[in-house]
């Protein structure tokens, strides 16, 4: 079963957030991965969308109609959509994804709000947050690393 992962991200994004949304992508893709991201003419949905075009699935919200792959590339495309219509596609498209990738400039409330719905649903999401100086990686209901074997050496016998 290939897994399907969700790449969301601010719509103020810096070139960095941008680097990292796209290597993510790239990842993914080399792991033989589904990639779905949505359909903002801003930050890094244009950006991933920009890179990548063909091969990605572009989640609309539905209420206006998908926006072209032409579009998006250009950087046209309206957007009069609602904060609620936003969070409406996002939660669909966290319900749909095995994994999550949010990239987040630390201000932005619908890509948070959508990584904390995506952990409540018990999926592996992360978080990369670019408000310091650093990336901090927040890393939600990943499975834990089994405990290392002990060692001969280490067990003894009574």
């Amino acid at each position: 079963m290939t897994e399907w992962l969700m790449i969301s991200g601010s719509r103020q994004a810096t070139p960095e957030m941008i680097r990292y949304a796209c290597d993510s992508v790239r990842r993914a893709k080399e792991k033989g991965w589904t990639v779905m991201i949505g359909d903002n003419p801003k930050g890094v949905d244009l950006a991933v969308v920009s890179a990548f075009g063909k091969g990605l699935i572009v989640a609309s919200v539905a209420a206006e109609g998908a926006r072209s792959l032409n579009l998006l590339k250009g950087g046209r495309g309206d957007t009069t959509r609602s904060a609620a219509e936003y969070a409406a596609r996002d939660r669909l498209m966290a319900d749909m994804c095995s994994i999550g990738m949010f990239v987040w400039n630390g201000k932005s409330p619908g890509t948070k709000a959508a990584f904390d719905y995506m952990a409540s649903l018990g999926k592996k999401c992360y978080l990369a947050d670019f408000s310091g100086k650093k990336v901090k990686l927040t890393e939600a209901n990943a499975k834990p690393e089994p405990p290392p074997e002990p060692k001969a050496t280490q067990i003894r016998m009574f």
